[in-house]
């Protein structure tokens, strides 16, 4: 009697116990949204209860949040914050943008459709939270500087090479011309324009990311014409995918 008492005391106190850490692992992951939300949200000027509101919306709307666990912030800039899931996948939370949404939402179209490619950025899920809240599950990217560093190489020094490029082969006048052209062609213009400019990268690298641009003309091109695409193509959004190993443009 005093064995199965013991037993069941022990199996009372893991019970607690693990109910505890689950308490503990979910608070520090609210505490991560929380401070995502208020920098996002900075410029409001809104309240702690207004905020926890808002907290209570992500969890009850984004999928990834319901599911997993934060493992750590990947970074946050003026409009958006990026986390790491236990998934590998990356969580953001950013305000909402015209430009940016139609690009999620093109991409995961593509990728669930069939008519994605390797060098197009996976996203798994897309939304709203509210009307100044939006959130986008992707793949894990590591960005292109970080890529570089890695392999001791001058980020700095391929950017500017990279801005050289963008200029030359990326602006209206170029892009007009690019638009017009089939896929062999437009491959062929931006590997000459890469090998032209961009020659800090290896050979094979090269190749690589000439073949990330492709899609992004493919799948967006009336909107680069714009000019939003191109101001933002910089090694600060162009990566590789952890999973395929692919060269993509993951962020606009």
């Amino acid at each position: 009697m005093f064995k199965e008492k013991q037993n069941i005391l022990k199996q009372f106190i893991n019970e607690s116990l693990k109910k505890t850490i689950e308490r503990e692992s979910d608070h520090k992951n609210v505490i991560v949204v929380f401070e995502a939300i208020q920098q996002i949200f900075r410029m409001y000027h809104l309240i702690k209860s207004e905020i926890h509101e808002i907290v209570d919306l992500c969890y009850e709307k984004i999928d990834a949040l319901k599911h997993n666990k934060i493992q750590r912030k990947l970074g946050s800039g003026s409009y958006g914050t990026a986390m790491l899931m236990s998934n590998d996948h990356v969580l953001k939370l950013y305000r909402p943008d015209l430009d940016e949404d139609e690009w999620y939402k093109t991409m995961q179209t593509a990728a669930f459709s069939g008519k994605g490619s390797r060098n197009m950025l996976m996203v798994y899920d897309h939304g709203k939270v509210t009307e100044n809240l939006a959130y986008a599950e992707i793949s894990r990217v590591i960005d292109l500087r970080s890529f570089l560093k890695m392999s001791d190489r001058d980020a700095d020094k391929i950017s500017d090479q990279m801005d050289i490029f963008t200029e030359k082969y990326l602006s209206d006048k170029a892009l007009s011309k690019l638009i017009a052209m089939n896929n062999s062609q437009r491959l062929e213009r931006l590997k000459r324009g890469i090998d032209q400019y961009i020659w800090d990268l290896g050979d094979d690298e090269r190749k690589k990311l000439a073949k990330s641009l492709l899609p992004v003309l493919n799948t967006v091109n009336d909107k680069l014409l714009d000019e939003m695409l191109v101001i933002d193509l910089h090694v600060g959004n162009i990566g590789v995918d952890q999973v395929t190993g692919a060269w993509i443009m993951f962020d606009i």
